[in-house]
């Protein structure tokens, strides 16, 4: 009966060791200028212009063949995309981390 009192003492204790863990946080505040937060929400906004689209493309693919694209056909698509006439603001911004975004 004493060493069952003891086990559960030590287990108590070491479950409260484990909670007890800190973690830390670092917060950042940005201050862009007026130019500096044009850049940001335009960005953004092709960001989610291209996810969508891809989502879009995805989605259609597996409903009409029952596959997924894979990384390679996405970013084909992406390339075809920004040779769009109507779609040739894509190439102002940075498209390097589009590549990136495009998949899913």
């Amino acid at each position: 009966m004493v060493q069952k009192i003891i086990d559960l003492e030590q287990e108590i204790n070491r479950k409260l060791k484990e909670s007890l863990i800190m973690l830390r946080t670092i917060k950042y505040e940005l201050c862009p200028n007026k130019s500096q937060r044009i850049l940001i929400k335009k960005t953004c906004g092709c960001a989610r212009l291209i996810y969508n689209l891809s989502l879009a493309k995805k989605n259609h693919e597996y409903e009409a063949n029952g596959s997924s694209l894979s990384e390679y056909d996405l970013n084909n698509e992406l390339t075809k995309l920004k040779k769009k006439q109507n779609m040739i603001f894509l190439m102002k911004y940075q498209v390097k981390h589009f590549n990136s975004q495009f998949i899913i």
